[in-house]
């Protein structure tokens, strides 16, 4: 994977690296299991929030992936990315297949794989996240 740079939800070109963030975790939001992605996510963010140096980039898997996202009467906590071109798209979606996250340096470089559709606990994300720091 070369870049996060893609389209957001609103059409917006979004620079996901490299910025401030010294890691990203990157994983894909289903338009089937929309609410339970975000609220997962969401906590996952809260969370997080008062580590510098970490973002969460979501990925929607479709165009009603999407259309939730901006029917949302709050903003997401994270930034979401509708388009980030097609092999970055192939490759997250790759991990996905296998419910896996993707935590992700600022080279673009994957530096670990984060099971997190498996039941696992939502502190169990947290803390592989973490231990990037």
């Amino acid at each position: 994977m070369r870049a996060l740079t893609g389209f957001d939800i609103f059409g917006h070109q979004q620079l996901a690296l490299p910025g401030k963030s010294r890691h990203f975790a990157v994983f894909v939001l289903h338009a089937k299991e929309f609410d339970g992605d975000m609220a997962f996510w969401s906590g996952i963010a809260a969370s997080v929030a008062a580590r510098p140096g970490i973002a969460l980039v979501g990925v929607c898997d479709s165009e009603v992936c999407a259309d939730a996202v901006r029917r949302r009467a709050a903003p997401a906590p994270f930034l979401i990315l509708d388009d980030l071109g097609w092999a970055a798209i192939q490759y997250i979606r790759s991990a996905d297949q296998e419910g896996d996250a993707l935590l992700v340096n600022p080279k673009s470089a994957v530096e670990e794989i984060i099971p997190w559709k498996a039941n696992l606990p939502a502190a169990s994300v947290e803390n592989a996240i973490l231990r990037a720091q």
